[in-house]
């Protein structure tokens, strides 16, 4: 806002620089309104289910290294070293609850050798 010094001399121009102000106050908000109007209809649209997902999902090997943010091949031995619990539902791939993969990520893991931290 301009700031200007009000005396009695000036008081009809500092009214109208308030005015000013207010209408462009009032703009600022219609347009904030209209965003909030908008997001909240994308937000209506997506189901509750999209947002809180089922913690018995399953995760292929692929997915699995995707949600842990590790490569595919730490998933094969960490199934082979039995630190991660796999079912075989119905074929020859394994695959992870999601509930599984979150508590392994809990579990301490031994680090290699030269990644140990010293004390």
């Amino acid at each position: 806002m301009n700031e200007i010094k009000v005396n009695h001399n000036n008081l009809p121009e500092a009214v109208g620089v308030i005015y000013k102000e207010l209408v462009n106050a009032k703009s600022e908000l219609s347009e904030v309104k209209r965003l909030f109007a908008e997001m909240s209809e994308k937000l209506d649209s997506y189901s509750y289910t999209s947002v809180v997902e089922d913690p018995d999902k399953l995760f292929t090997i692929k997915e699995a290294a995707e949600f842990l943010r590790v490569k595919e091949n730490a998933i094969h031995v960490w199934k082979r070293d039995g630190k991660i619990p796999y079912i075989m539902a119905g074929g020859s791939k394994p695959l992870f609850r999601k509930e599984d993969l979150l508590n392994y990520n809990r579990i301490e893991i031994k680090k290699p050798k030269g990644l140990e931290r010293r004390r």
